[in-house]
């Protein structure tokens, strides 16, 4: 039956027709339904089938209803307790509450009353049945497509939690982890689904083109605060973002509105706000990346995907999608991988992580053939076998900023053999920025 409870009820009365009469109609409300004859009885019954309610007279031979009430407190504290009697005087019902009985009703019980103090004792243990029922649907779901590696488990309840909630939330990781696609299938299998998913990228704005972009223009521009409407608005290197744009970004996300720029009427906040980070959001605060404010209203939820490198049991599943993907692109069947490669791209560290995979995936698919094999990927692989232990650039000569972003790119070309476009994908930075970047060192090559 539709309206039927799914509980687990035990109904404890000593008058036999009575509790006969009682049980059938309970047993047409409530998923299953198990009955005693005292308290003694009943407790026998509790240990061995654990109901969700009990539902007991108070006058009883051996043990009594508020005896058992007592012991039920005691032993099965989140266990709700009904009491049924015929007797009003106060001090059972004193008695009665101070053990914390959750509904009181008259004997005879009238049938609708009863049912009334049932549901209302069970609603929260089925509403907490029902919220962790979706949790570990959810969770399984994550974890199906973040795959099944051990280190992914705690991923995979976060973000099945995220889910539940519109709290703002942050991802961190490695640049090419799959941050951004972890934040859309949460929004997918979320609240806000029917509403629009709309994604920023923070990096090389100013202070003004931030504020534009998020807050759009009055009379003009819609931001894209505005333009995610119910739904979700991602925040792609929030760290990347003007610090005095992240203050107000954070005033924002507690007060649940924003002015548009050159207007004085406040717009409601409606979007769920997300955001990413490369790397580690603790030491992007510490060192004044990201703003305090910021960082603690985007730590109401954290989720952390390991790198690539952490995950050699997933690469071939990974791997065997993309091919998959680039083969649907190229209207042709799906090339495999041989045995001979999987040691080869376990072994690699993948610095751009799922990004870096896809791309090398989608390189091999052009190649005609049934199989993919190690010889056909080591030219995939820039420097493999040097990759995990070695550098090809000296160290730089101080920790300044200008010098680490010198040397890394230096680094990164010399393990590409000089492929601008290769050297990019794995410092995980758009091909356009990485010229610019060139450029400012005087490393521009033909």
């Amino acid at each position: 039956m539709a309206d039927m409870l799914p509980i687990n009820l035990l109904y404890v009365e000593d008058e036999s027709e009575l509790r006969e009469a009682v049980a059938l109609f309970l047993e047409m409300k409530c998923a299953t339904v198990h009955t005693a004859a005292d308290g003694v009885e009943a407790l026998e019954k509790i240990a061995l089938c654990r109901p969700d309610v009990v539902v007991t007279d108070i006058r009883m031979p051996r043990l009594d209803g508020l005896c058992l009430a007592a012991r039920l407190k005691s032993d099965y504290p989140d266990i709700p307790v009904i009491i049924i009697t015929a007797f009003t005087e106060v001090d059972y019902l004193l008695r009665a509450i101070r053990l914390g009985v959750c509904g009181y009703v008259c004997k005879p019980p009238d049938y609708g009353v009863l049912l009334g103090a049932i549901k209302k004792c069970a609603e929260p243990i089925i509403q907490r049945r029902q919220i962790e029922s979706l949790h570990n649907l959810l969770g399984d779901a994550f974890l199906g497509q973040l795959g099944g590696s051990e280190c992914l488990l705690l991923p995979a309840r976060l973000a099945a939690r995220a889910a539940e909630n519109s709290y703002s939330l942050l991802i961190e990781g490695e640049a090419g982890t799959g941050k951004t696609y972890l934040a859309g299938k949460i929004h997918d299998l979320g609240r806000r689904s029917r509403g629009p998913f709309i994604v920023m990228n923070g990096g090389e704005l100013s202070a003004e083109q931030a504020e534009l972009e998020l807050f759009g223009r009055k009379g003009r521009e819609l931001g894209r605060l505005s333009v995610a409407a119910v739904g979700t608005i991602l925040i792609q290197q929030v760290d990347k973002i003007p610090l005095s744009v992240q203050e107000k970004l954070a005033r924002i996300i507690q007060d649940k509105h924003f002015y548009r720029i050159g207007a004085a009427e406040p717009q409601p906040l409606e979007a769920r706000v997300m955001a990413t980070i490369r790397g580690d959001a603790v030491a992007a605060h510490h060192e004044g990346r990201l703003s305090e404010a910021l960082f603690y209203i985007l730590s109401e939820q954290v989720i952390t995907l390991p790198p690539l490198r952490q995950l050699p049991d997933e690469i071939p599943r990974l791997a065997a999608l993309f091919l998959r993907e680039a083969a649907d692109d190229l209207h042709r069947s799906a090339s495999h991988l041989a045995e001979n490669a999987l040691p080869l791209m376990a072994g690699y560290q993948w610095p751009g992580n799922i990004r870096q995979l896809k791309n090398v995936m989608r390189r091999a698919a052009l190649y005609q053939g049934q199989w993919i094999n190690n010889e056909l990927l080591q030219p995939l692989l820039p420097a493999v076998t040097d990759a995990v232990s070695q550098a090809h650039s000296p160290v730089p000569p101080s920790l300044l900023f200008d010098d680490m972003e010198q040397w890394l790119m230096c680094e990164a070309l010399n393990r590409t053999g000089g492929r601008k476009m290769q050297a990019a994908e794995l410092l995980g930075i758009d091909y356009k920025r990485f010229k610019r970047k060139l450029e400012k060192h005087g490393m521009e090559m033909s």
